[in-house]
């Protein structure tokens, strides 16, 4: 929510049309009424605008558990195999999607003509929290030695079970 506060900040201050295009955008996109309508009520007119942004990039948090999530799109593991470990450990290699897929790919569709509107809101959502998130501890990296723990957003846990990971 933050990088989408910058980016609202960012914008303001560019005193172009950008901001005004990017909020007619959101307020398109296809949850506005039902779900961000009633919470952009409550804020002080002022700080709507921005509040909607913040909104935009919790979004692809908030739909977690329904057709429109893409739990890919939130994380990259980025495969390490530290020097001197055996031939027998092996780094599996990144495979796609990832977060780094999900920026891209939305990039894309926003600038594609023929993205609907609801489409290009939906798009700006996971752009505003792709690069959040790629900036922050969300990510994950995982080493590829024998009992090596992995550092994740949640805590260290040992091998890939994350269940049993130590809350950081």
């Amino acid at each position: 929510m933050v990088s989408a506060v910058i980016a609202y900040d960012l914008l303001e201050r560019d005193k172009s049309d950008k901001l005004a295009r990017v909020l007619e955008a959101l307020k398109l996109h296809p949850d506005f009424a039902e779900r961000w309508e009633p919470l952009l009520a409550k804020v002080p007119a002022d700080d709507r605008d921005m509040f909607l942004f913040a909104l935009a990039a919790r979004w692809p948090d908030d739909v977690r558990r329904t057709k429109q999530h893409r739990s890919a799109w939130h994380y990259i593991n980025i495969p390490f195999k530290p020097d001197g470990q055996p031939d027998g450990v092996k780094a599996k290699p990144h495979t796609n999607p990832s977060i780094l897929f999900a920026f891209t790919e939305n990039m894309e569709q926003i600038k594609a003509k023929e993205t609907t509107n609801g489409d290009k809101a939906i798009a700006l959502c996971w752009v505003f929290t792709s690069s959040g998130t790629s900036i922050s501890a969300s990510t994950r990296r995982r080493c590829s030695r024998p009992n090596f723990p992995m550092v994740t957003g949640a805590g260290i846990c040992c091998g890939s079970d994350r269940r049993n990971a130590v809350r950081l």
